[in-house]
């Protein structure tokens, strides 16, 4: 069944013809940025170990990571943001700054310390899993920027279904809040870091919630 975005309801709809079978709930969009998480942690988790057991060389590794990094990132951005066909320049260029800031001082900095061995096996599947799940961030922002365009001016955190942090809890507790009053979900600003299994939800004058 075809899928689109609808700009007017800043959704995805499915549509047969000649009728509309209606919007895509969020919930299953989001469903959609955690199993592509899922499966690209499942790859470079693979890889990794191919690295640490010495059947590819660190360089390759680094090289990998990198790709699958900046690949996660743009899925999850484009995803939120309702396709490519709607990236703006100012679009691409966020999309840039998380990659660059993951790529340099992050994954230049582990990968010198994987070459040093100054990290073990078992924290070295914990950071990879970590570099990737920052992409949530990636999801989280381009969420943020259909909200805000829409006119919606407020922000809710929304505890997922994890074991959270206090930090994440906290802000939960705040309730409706001004847009921009809470970090991103992954950016590694709570104390769960790139952890983070939560996302928010976002309320205009009206009382109508974008979640």
């Amino acid at each position: 069944m075809p899928i689109f975005w609808d700009s007017e309801t800043k959704q995805y709809v499915e549509r047969e013809e000649p009728a509309r079978s209606g919007p895509i709930d969020w919930r299953e969009i989001r469903a959609l940025s955690d199993q592509s998480l899922s499966s690209t942690t499942t790859a470079a988790l693979d890889f990794t170990d191919r690295m640490l057991e010495g059947d590819v060389d660190a360089s390759t590794w680094y090289e990998y990571m990198r790709t699958e990094i900046k690949d996660e990132h743009i899925r999850q951005y484009v995803l939120a943001r309702g396709g490519r066909d709607r990236m703006s320049q100012q679009d691409w260029g966020s999309v840039g700054g998380m990659i660059g800031s993951q790529y340099s001082p992050y994954l230049r900095d582990f990968y010198a310390q994987v070459l040093a061995g100054d990290v073990v096996d078992g924290q070295v599947r914990v950071r990879v899993q970590m570099y990737i799940n920052a992409a949530r961030e990636a999801y989280e922002r381009a969420f943020a920027r259909n909200a805000e365009q829409a006119g919606y001016t407020q922000e809710k955190w929304v505890l997922g279904i994890a074991e959270h942090c206090d930090d994440c809890v906290d802000f939960a507790a705040e309730g409706w809040q001004d847009f921009d009053h809470f970090p991103y979900p992954g950016e590694g600003a709570t104390i769960c870091l790139t952890n983070c299994q939560c996302h928010k939800e976002y309320r205009n004058d009206q009382g109508e919630v974008y979640q």
